[in-house]
């Protein structure tokens, strides 16, 4: 029964995640710090009632773990702080119990998952950014086009010729065709994801317009002061606040909404 408690929590929290980020591309502090303390508070009060301290301790481990995880994502800039909010809020709904070798599979299986569909979910955001923005993206992408061109016909004359080998089949050239083809998407897809990145997710916008977490591009001097450095992880309140009568546009770099990656990569684990 508590196990069904947390996984509703679970869906609940990640749906109205996806929907903000969606809609407003953050996650509030309030759904993200609510989902990690209602996650342990439900542990907490269920090993009051079953006597079972090890239910809440497990809970404490899974949040360490993914709270170590998460902070190297986000402070090597691959996550905001949103998504590493929830990803901790995860590590308190599985638990981790270090005793049991099943309970790491679990965590090893979101995560691979996450990091899988994730994968496939960006290319499809990309595409779609793609489509909406094409006379930005067309430029773009034609420039990064050319500055690869040496490495993007050889990946694809690999991958022609990873076709070619097929003719003869046998275990070697199943093998050359799967790492050429393996090469070929991954060559277009760094391109894209590449352009979709430099003509897509970077806008400029009102001080008034920024909110906490927002990463931005460029150094942001108010009254000889550096407020804001180019290398930040993310604004903050105070600076926010500092820029209240800054007149000029800022650049600000978005990211794509992650969090339903997070919401499919869980449904999927829980299909399994």
């Amino acid at each position: 029964m508590i196990s069904l408690v947390l996984t509703v929590l679970g869906i609940v929290v990640l749906l109205a995640a996806s929907y903000t980020d969606f809609k407003k591309r953050e996650v509030p502090d309030w759904i993200s710090y609510g989902f990690v303390f209602a996650a342990l508070g439900t542990r907490l009060l269920y090993s009051i009632y079953s006597r079972q301290i090890n239910f809440f301790i497990f809970g404490l481990i899974g949040f360490a773990a993914m709270f170590l995880l998460a902070n190297i994502l986000y402070y090597a800039k691959q996550w905001g702080g949103g998504d590493a909010k929830i990803l901790m809020g995860m590590g308190a709904v599985f638990g981790l119990n270090i005793f049991d070798p099943s309970s790491y599979l679990v965590f090893g299986i979101f995560f691979a998952l996450l990091i899988f569909i994730g994968a496939i979910y960006g290319i499809i955001f990309s595409i779609y950014l793609a489509v909406k923005n094409k006379s930005k993206f067309r430029k773009v992408f034609r420039s990064y086009l050319n500055g690869f061109r040496n490495l993007v016909w050889f990946a694809a004359i690999f991958f022609i010729v990873g076709i070619l080998s097929l003719l003869n089949y046998s275990e070697l050239t199943f093998l050359l065709f799967a790492v050429s083809t393996i090469f070929f998407i991954g060559i277009f897809s760094f391109i894209l994801v590449k352009s979709v990145e430099d003509s897509c997710l970077f806008q400029k916008v009102k001080a008034s317009q920024l909110t906490e977490g927002d990463w931005i591009a460029e150094t942001v001097k108010f009254h000889g002061k550096t407020v804001v450095k180019e290398d930040n992880l993310g604004i903050t309140k105070e600076q926010i606040a500092q820029l209240r009568h800054y007149k000029k546009p800022i650049l600000v770099k978005y990211g794509i909404p992650f969090i339903p990656a997070f919401l499919l990569a869980y449904m999927v684990l829980l299909w399994l």
